[in-house]
């Protein structure tokens, strides 16, 4: 497996991952519960899981961006991939607001945060990456057991009621957001861990795809068991959230089994899209879908501008920016999931239509090309 080959299996796990979150944003703006039970478990089983790789794969993304200056002792050319993060930071920090207000669910101005950290800690060694991932969760366990982790939240409306005052800013950023620093930095370090492995060796990938699957697998019984025996074992009776909050695969709230779910499922998926690489080399498969991730910022904030946008003001016709009169008429009615899919499918069909024809012209995609043009300029 080539080096270019490699880059294709980081581009297509990060199309994989930009579907999965386009099922869960959908699936929790269109309030799709109605219909097949099914579908709504599919869509549930993507919940924290898509994003966690997403993040995965941005820590590798860095380190990928930032390997000159790791086969250099000059200062001034690590301080320069520094500032280059932070630029982006700072850019992604802007339109990730702009969009947090639509959304609550935008990961855009976290991922400006953690990008802003890891600027800090780029040069140190791979092994110190996997530390900074357990800082990072015992972290997040220790303002868990001094702050109360619903406050803010109104989870009938999948929404926080003070996300634009200073506290809640601050708490939602680094403690009860959707995609929090703490734990989530987590996934970002140990994405730029990942990057030190040797993804050419085979040997190497099937021995992570093996370990991630066990420990995928492993969790998922443990939560599964856990969910129906908690009140008998523990001799407590658990209410249903509860259950799915402390022993659900679910990222609100992050507990272990979340954690560990997540972080292996992001594995399986790079694993699985670097053989996908391979087998379909031949193939215009390859191609497809790694223009889709390479355009993964443009694509992601045209689905929720864009495919949420659509639904609120076309389908539903809520001529409002009145966020609370938009969550409330949107949580009034529960949509068929079926229907839900079919707007996924067609919506991720027709941006990685316009993501591959886009490619043909343009060497990023139009997000992307914004961010360069203000962070890589001298």
């Amino acid at each position: 497996m080539d080096t270019k080959n490699r880059i294709l299996g980081f581009d297509i796990a990060r199309a994989f991952a930009i579907f999965g979150m386009i099922v869960v944003n959908f699936h929790l703006a269109l309030n799709a519960k109605a219909g097949s039970e099914f579908l709504n478990e599919v869509a549930q089983f993507f919940y924290g899981k898509a994003a966690a790789t997403f993040v995965v794969l941005a820590g590798i993304g860095v380190m990928l961006l930032s390997k000159k200056g790791h086969e250099t002792n000059s200062v001034s050319e690590k301080n320069k991939y520094r500032v280059i993060l932070l630029k982006r930071a700072g850019f992604l920090l802007v339109v990730g607001l702009l969009n947090y207000y639509f959304w609550i669910g935008d990961i855009l101005h976290y991922y400006a945060v953690f990008l802003s950290i890891a600027a800090i800690f780029l040069f140190v060694k791979p092994k110190h990456f996997v530390w900074l991932s357990v800082v990072s969760y015992l972290v997040f366990y220790i303002l868990l057991s001094l702050f109360d982790y619903t406050k803010g939240w109104d989870f009938s409306l999948y929404n926080i009621t003070d996300k634009w005052t200073i506290e809640g800013i601050l708490r939602t950023l680094f403690f009860n957001g959707t995609h929090p620093v703490f734990p989530w930095m987590m996934f970002f370090f140990f994405g730029m861990y990942l990057s030190s492995v040797n993804w050419n060796n085979i040997k190497i990938r099937n021995r992570y795809l093996l370990i991630a699957s066990i420990i995928f697998i492993i969790f998922q019984i443990i939560s599964a068991l856990l969910s129906k025996y908690a009140s008998k074992w523990f001799g407590y009776n658990f209410s249903p959230d509860e259950i799915r909050a402390l022993f659900g695969t679910d990222n609100i709230p992050p507990m272990p089994i979340y954690m560990f779910t997540g972080v292996s499922f992001a594995v399986i998926v790079i694993c699985l899209s670097m053989h996908f690489s391979e087998v379909f080399e031949r193939t215009n498969l390859p191609k497809i879908f790694s223009r889709i991730g390479q355009m993964s910022l443009s694509i992601y904030l045209a689905h929720i501008t864009l495919g949420l946008g659509f639904y609120i003001f076309v389908v539903r016709k809520l001529f409002t920016f009145d966020l609370n009169k938009i969550h409330h008429a949107i949580f009034s009615v529960e949509n068929d999931v079926t229907l839900m899919f079919l707007y996924v499918f067609t919506t991720y069909i027709l941006l990685g239509i316009f993501a591959y024809y886009w490619k043909e012209k343009f060497k990023h995609g139009p997000l992307e090309m914004l961010m360069r043009k203000f962070s890589d300029n001298k």
